[in-house]
Parts: C-alpha cells; sequence; structure tokens
C-alpha cells in the first residue's frame, strides 16, 4: 500500500484499488514466453538462466524463480500456467471464477483455494517446489501467508492504521479490530503485486465500510486479531510514526462488466526475508508452501502465523531475564556506547524433526563491542565429539545410565567482570523509563564473553558437588566413590550424565536445579543432532544422522537422484585440470552450492559417518575453484549417504572386548597436484571407531616408507592423547597396556622402533619421529597388519564396493535392520 494518497471515505461508500501502472500493463507471459513455453533441448534467449541437472531436470536458477519440470511434463504440458489451471478445472471445482458482474474483480474463493492446494498441484502434476532465491524480475501472486500482516526490518515506522474494513490478506474475512499496515516497502511490494493484474472490488463482495487514513503520530498499545487457529492474539505495538503517503487511487466509478479472462499470470510465494540461497527444501506434501520458517525479527514474529507462542516464548526470555537480575536500568555514563540487541527465533525439532519448542533468545549485538574496554577474553571449550563416542562405547560396555539435560538461558548465568551497556529490547521498552539502557551484569548472548563466562561459572558450580576436571578434556568431569562414577559431558549449554548409580545421579540432576534453570530430559536420545538408540539386553548402542542426512539430501535437491553405493567410485581422479577456466564456466560454477554442500557433509562425517572421510577430503581442495567434475564427486558422496542415511554407528556388544585400537595406512603421492600423499587412521573402542582422520600430507613423501611413517606418527600423538584420557576416566583397566597401533608398512614400523637407513630417512622432519619417544615411555606398541584388514585403507583411498562394505562393518556402521 505505498502508492496512497491520504483520504477519508464516507459510510457505506465502495473502496476500490485499481491496478497500477506496472511493466506497462504487458503481462510477465508476454515479456518473457520462453519461461511459460519450454521444448526439450530448444535454446532461448534466457539460456543462461537455464540449465539441467544429472536427473535430466530443467531447472531455472540465478536470477530467477527456481521451478523445475520433469522432462514428461515439458513435452506433453509445457505451460506451468495450464498446469494450475488443468488441475483446478478436472477436479470440477470453479476456482478461478471471477465475480459475474465486474471485470478483473478479485476471487476471494480462488486466492484461498491457490494458497491451500498448491501442495496438492505438487503432487499430482509432479512440479517441485523449490528454494526461492533472489530474482531479478519479481512477479508473485501475494508474499503473505494466512493471517499475516506485513512486517518488514527496514520500514523505519511508517505505517498506516486501517479501521473497520475488510482486509485483503485475510482473504476479505470480516475483521473487527484494527489491522496496522505498514507502507515501505512490504506492503507497497505486497499490494503493487496484486493490483497489477487485479482490482478488490470490496463492494463486490458485500462490503460497506470506511476507511480511515491516520495522518498524526499514533501509538496502538494493543492489536488483536483471530488467527488461522480462531485464538484471540494481543500484540503490544510500539509508537509508529505515519508517513503522509501520496499517490493512491480510491476511485467510487461504478465497474462495467467485461469479458472474463481466460488465464491469469501465475504467481508464486515466497517469504520475504533475507534469501538463503540453498536453504532447506520445504515440500508441498510435507507442509504448506508458504510455512515452516522462523521469523527474521521482532515484527516479523508478533506478525507470524504463530506469533501466539513466539510471544510466549519472548515472555519466558524476559521472564529468565528478570529472575537472573541481568540488568539495571540506569542512565547512560558520558564517553560511553551502548550494545544493540535483537530477537532470534528458532524451533526446536525432535529427532524425527517435529516441532517441539518455539524458542525466543534475546541476542546482544556483539559485533559492536571493542577489545580492552567492554570485553577481553572470548575463549571457551566445548566438549569433543570423540570424547562424547568414548564415553558412549564405555556406557555400551558397563550398561551405564546415559541421562541428558539442558540449561534454559545458560548464558545468563555467567558473571561479567567488565562495564557493559546494552539498549532495551525492542517490544519490552520500559514505558517508565524509555531513555535508559540497561546496564548488564550477567552475560547475555551476543556478548563476545558471553560463552566463556557461562563455562567458568559452571566450571565453579559443578567442582563445588565434587566433580573433577579431567585435565585433557576440559568439559568432560567425573565423581567417583567407591564402585559409584559418574561422568557429566558439558557442551555449551547440553549436558550428558552418565553413571552407574540412579539414586547419585538424581543428586547431581537436583545440585544442577537448585544452581541453574534446567530442562530434564530424562535419557538421551538427540543430542547435535545424532540420534541415540539403545538395546540393553545385548548392550548396544548406536548412533544415527538420519534426519540431518535427510535434510542435506533434500536441500541439495538430491532427493529424487539414484542410489549410489561408493562415497567414491574406484579409480576416481580429481585435480586442478578439471577447475573452470574461462569467465563463463566460473560464473556457472559460482551459482553451484559447492562449498555449502562441502560444508553440511563435514558434519555428518565428523559425528557418525566415517566412511565418507576420504572422499570428502578430496573433494573438500577444491572449494575454491570447482569444476563440473568435483561437483559431480560431491553429488555421488551426497547419493551414498541417501542410500546409507539410515546407517548407526555401533558400539558394544557382549563379545566385544573394552580396548582400544588403531589403524593406520597411507596412500603415495595421491594428490594429481602436489603430488602429496593420503593420511588415514581410524581408532576402535568396543567395536565401533571413536575418532579417525582423513587428511593430506603437509609434506611431499619421498618414499611409501616415508608416507606410512608420517601416517603413523600422526596416529601415534592421537594414541598419546586418548592413553591419557581413558586412563583418567579409572575405568578401562585395558588403556594401561600400551594401545596397539596396526601399520601394513614393514619398513614404517622398523623406522618407528629405531633409526634404520640413514641414507634414505636423514630428510625426514624431526616432528615425525615423536613416534620413537611414544613407544619408548610404553603408550604404544607398533605392529604389522595385513592390507586386506588394515581398517584404515577406506580413509586413504577409493575402494572396490565389497571392500568398502567391508571394513564399514568392521569400524561399526550397520544399519537398522542389522542391529534393531
Amino acid at each position: 500500500m505505498g502508492s496512497m494518497i491520504r483520504r477519508k471515505v464516507r459510510d457505506g461508500a465502495d473502496a476500490l484499488f485499481w491496478k497500477q501502472e506496472w511493466f506497462g500493463h504487458t503481462t510477465f507471459q508476454q515479456l518473457f514466453p520462453n519461461l511459460y513455453k519450454l521444448e526439450l533441448q530448444k535454446n532461448c534467449t534466457i539460456a543462461q538462466r537455464i540449465y539441467k541437472d544429472s536427473s535430466d531436470i530443467i531447472c531455472f536458477n540465478w536470477e530467477w524463480n527456481r521451478v523445475t519440470l520433469s522432462n514428461l511434463l515439458v513435452q506433453y504440458r509445457p505451460d506451468p500456467e495450464e498446469m494450475i489451471q488443468c488441475y483446478y478445472f478436472t477436479r470440477g471445482r470453479d476456482c478461478w471464477t471471477w465475480n459475474g458482474e465486474t471485470m478483473n474483480v478479485f476471487s476471494t474463493k480462488m486466492c484461498r483455494d491457490w494458497l491451500r492446494d498448491q501442495h496438492r498441484i505438487v503432487n499430482d502434476n509432479g512440479i517441485l517446489w523449490l528454494k526461492w532465491v533472489p530474482s531479478k524480475v519479481l512477479c508473485f501472486l501475494w508474499r503473505l501467508s494466512l493471517n499475516h500482516i506485513p512486517v518488514l526490518s527496514n520500514l523505519g515506522g511508517r505505517g498506516v492504521l486501517l479501521k473497520t474494513v475488510k482486509c485483503p490478506i485475510c482473504l476479505l474475512e470480516d475483521e473487527s479490530v484494527e489491522h496496522l499496515f505498514f507502507s515501505w516497502p512490504v506492503a507497497q511490494e505486497t499490494w503493487r503485486r496484486i493490483s497489477w493484474w487485479t482490482r478488490i472490488d470490496f463492494a463486490a463482495c458485500g462490503v460497506r465500510r470506511s476507511i480511515e487514513w491516520i495522518e498524526e503520530e499514533i501509538k496502538v498499545q494493543a492489536c488483536s486479531w483471530v488467527d488461522h487457529r480462531g485464538k484471540n492474539v494481543s500484540i503490544c505495538w510500539e509508537k509508529w510514526k505515519v508517513e503522509t503517503l501520496s499517490q493512491l487511487r480510491v476511485d467510487t466509478t461504478p465497474v462495467t462488466q467485461s469479458n472474463i479472462e481466460e488465464s491469469s499470470v501465475r504467481r508464486s510465494i515466497r517469504d520475504r526475508r533475507d534469501p538463503d540461497r540453498y536453504g532447506f527444501l520445504i515440500q508441498g506434501n510435507d507442509v504448506p508452501f508458504f510455512d515452516g520458517t522462523e521469523p527474521t525479527n521482532y515484527k516479523t514474529a508478533i506478525s507470524d502465523l504463530e506469533s501466539d507462542k513466539w510471544l510466549e516464548a519472548m515472555g519466558a526470555e524476559m521472564q529468565s531475564m528478570h529472575d537472573n537480575q541481568v540488568w539495571d536500568l540506569v542512565d547512560l555514563p558520558p564517553n560511553c556506547k551502548t550494545v544493540g540487541s535483537k530477537w532470534v527465533f528458532k524451533k526446536k525439532t525432535d529427532m524425527d524433526g517435529n516441532v517441539h519448542t518455539f524458542k525466543a533468545r534475546l541476542v546482544a549485538k556483539g559485533f559492536t563491542q571493542t577489545q580492552g574496554i567492554d570485553y577481553e577474553e572470548t575463549f571457551s571449550p566445548v566438549a569433543m565429539l570423540k570424547s562424547i563416542r568414548i564415553l558412549i562405547a564405555i556406557s555400551a560396555y558397563y550398561d551405564y545410565e546415559i541421562w541428558q539435560m539442558d540449561v534454559k538461558t545458560a548464558f545468563l548465568n555467567g558473571h561479567l567482570t567488565e562495564d557493559v551497556y546494552m539498549a532495551q529490547p525492542e517490544g519490552f521498552v520500559d514505558p517508565k523509563n524509555p531513555n535508559k539502557v540497561c546496564k548488564l551484569k550477567k552475560s547475555i548472548y551476543g556478548l563476545k564473553q558471553a560463552s566463556r563466562s557461562w563455562n567458568l561459572r559452571f566450571d565453579e558450580k559443578i567442582k563445588e558437588f565434587g566433580f573433577l576436571k579431567n585435565e585433557d578434556e576440559p568439559c568432560v568431569y567425573m565423581k567417583a566413590s567407591g564402585s559409584i562414577v559418574m561422568f557429566l559431558i558439558l557442551y555449551v549449554d547440553d549436558i550428558l550424565l552418565i553413571g552407574n548409580d540412579i539414586p547419585t545421579l538424581n543428586g547431581v540432576k537436583s545440585w544442577l536445579g537448585k544452581c541453574f534453570a534446567m530442562k530434564d530430559l530424562g535419557e538421551a536420545a538427540y543430542i547435535l543432532g545424532i540420534k541415540i538408540y539403545r538395546d540393553r539386553s545385548r548392550r548396544l548402542i548406536g548412533l544415527s544422522q538420519s534426519t540431518y542426512i535427510d535434510k542435506v539430501i533434500r536441500r541439495f535437491l538430491m532427493q529424487d537422484a539414484k542410489r549410489g553405493f561408493l562415497p567414491m567410485a574406484h579409480g576416481t581422479i580429481l585435480n586442478k585440470l578439471q577447475c573452470p577456466e574461462t569467465e563463463d564456466q566460473k560464473r556457472r560454477m559460482e551459482r553451484v552450492p559447492y562449498a555449502s554442500a562441502i560444508g553440511s557433509i563435514m558434519y555428518a562425517m565428523l559425528c557418525t559417518r566415517p566412511d565418507v572421510s576420504y572422499a570428502l577430503s578430496m573433494t573438500s581442495r577444491y572449494q575454491q575453484n570447482p569444476g563440473d567434475a568435483h561437483w559431480i564427486a560431491v553429488k555421488n558422496i551426497l547419493k551414498y549417504l541417501k542410500r546409507t542415511k539410515d546407517m548407526f554407528l555401533i558400539y558394544g556388544g557382549i563379545d566385544e572386548e573394552l580396548c582400544v585400537k588403531c589403524y593406520t595406512d597411507a596412500s603415495f603421492q595421491t594428490d594429481r597436484d602436489d603430488s602429496r600423499s593420503q593420511t588415514g587412521f581410524v581408532f576402535t573402542l568396543k567395536g565401533g571407531a571413536i575418532t579417525w582422520k582423513s587428511s593430506k600430507q603437509t609434506v611431499v613423501a619421498q618414499s611409501t616408507t616415508e608416507s606410512e611413517y608420517i601416517a603413523a606418527s600422526d596416529a601415534a600423538k592421537e594414541a598419546a592423547w586418548m592413553k591419557k584420557f581413558i586412563a583418567d576416566l579409572g575405568v578401562v583397566p585395558s588403556i594401561a597396556r600400551p594401545i596397539e597401533v596396526m601399520c601394513d608398512n614393514s619398513g614404517a614400523i622398523a623406522q618407528a622402533k629405531e633409526p634404520r637407513s640413514h641414507h634414505s630417512t636423514k630428510h625426514i622432519l624431526r616432528k615425525f619421529h615423536y613416534i620413537r619417544e611414544i613407544l619408548e615411555r610404553g603408550d604404544i606398541t607398533i605392529n604389522k597388519v595385513h592390507t586386506d584388514h588394515n581398517l584404515a585403507d577406506p580413509f586413504t583411498k577409493p575402494m572396490p564396493q565389497a571392500k568398502h562394505e567391508e571394513h564399514a562393518r568392521n569400524i561399526g556402521l550397520r544399519f537398522a535392520s542389522d542391529w534393531i
């Protein structure tokens, strides 16, 4: 509603909003016919905006809305607009009927059905609605979901108050309350896209109301409406200054009858937020196309479909601030500056991806802090994933309890030693002291030192209960008394409690509940995106990331791809010669989400999927300038993960010994660009991998013996840490013996045990000889293993399928059907 004049319409008058001149009254289809009439293998004027993926699906991308059509649809029904119309007409529903007495009157029923049924269009016609990308030419029916009020963060406080009028955004349903419409830019663009091809005739809908444009400064204390669930929602609005608006054409001229247009331009709906080009895909058959995202700021939250839940979450956050006495309202001292604040919203999901919690977090804009003035040190440790896996493997052996807790508003418990002033939070400004600022007494999310302050506070409190910190892992704590043993793992605000005595564990939970606001999650089932399954009768624990992997697959549109049987095919060669050379090739590859895919796969690899380590190591080297061959290799990893997403990393088994074993291997000069070798090693405990590595070596090895020796040295350093860490736990008797390192190269074994041929090894850097010191003090032993039985082999080279699957089973990777 950005182009308006301010005027009053008398009671009973008709309010007609006529179409505005946009694109010179030329339809989008007429301007860009090639977007509507595509034929297979036919070039068009926007060929640079279209590509075919590996499954021969035609995709619109880059600066255009991405819409994919299968080959069958392109061949027999090439017009997307026609497909939608055919869908409605074949179902016998008059959804596209216009008002019979007027021309181009906006149909309420058509719009409602268009919004609610488009996910059925997806299923019936095979259209894939993809994540939208920035559009060079914007064409939308409208951006809003049902009952949304248009809001954007940079409105600048400009708005218009509509009183007692049927709201077009609410599908022309009767409303007896006030709506606050904003002038720029959301409402302007929203109204422009509606009024471009139609006009809304309130009179045709039986509406005779008054419209009042408020010019003076207004303050709406409470704006309420009935949402789509029939619940009353009350919102406290801040004061808005209404901008003098212009160019609204309110015409009361009778509308003449005309022929109904046979077709209308198809519009798409997209969430008006800073676009995430490679965000998660939301399929139409899962949720409505226009739903499923979190608000980006306070104003979008209070106008969201689920605004009542966001308001409740914000209220809970502010109550936590009050309970923890986070700040005092004071006048800003001279020569001091404030740190800004903002609201961050998140929907928390369970292991199956279902939303169970709406969380609102007030965060400080820490990027405005100055080192030495309002913060000093910022480092804060978190538990390493390998430490969590080690303790889970031990729990499987002893059948320990594994409980999970979450600290509510954890960072609010940390004490600040610096003077930090923050602006009052949006939507919760004290009406009695609007000009005062918050002097922070405790840390708040977003501050540079917040995580450090919280960690120091937790460390202080847990030690008061008698826990001791592991010197080699600062986020693992232990308490033992006779036969009773307990472990605590801290990962920011997520806590795992492990122990063999339930009353003692309950005592720890009670103590933590007295010190902090805690949430008891019971037995651990889902932490850091990892599902935890237990079979206590067989003493097995399995870790899975099937939900996360499924999201990654959908995010990169691989859900319909063929299954992959290997993360990297045997004999695959990648090098810099495959990188794009021309500017056109580089521009095309810039639109490929290569680095994003690498990062998404990496988290799965670090947590539960060691079987993709080598493939990820090879493909991650070309993120700066990837080529088609590199992207195909990444997609092969995704295809493999698609087939194996239900794999578990298993620990335990009645016959498995609680003993750490290490396998190390190297492949000689595998990198075709700089002739460097590949290091690989894996440690196992209780039948499952607990830590692993696959990486390019830092120096050029002159022989296979040297490359194997370098790999063994890296593994020895990891073994030295592991021996110290597990020994401090005090529950693994076998750790008193040296950790056995298995290597398949006799020359490397001989060099590790004692210096041999000086002529061929004199150039080796001193740091790689550290393995000899570790051997001498008895932390490890190094022995020969046959290549066929070396579990580190798939970490250094692509393997044939049978061998790859065998090694995957031997490091604990099993399908659910194999053990559940």
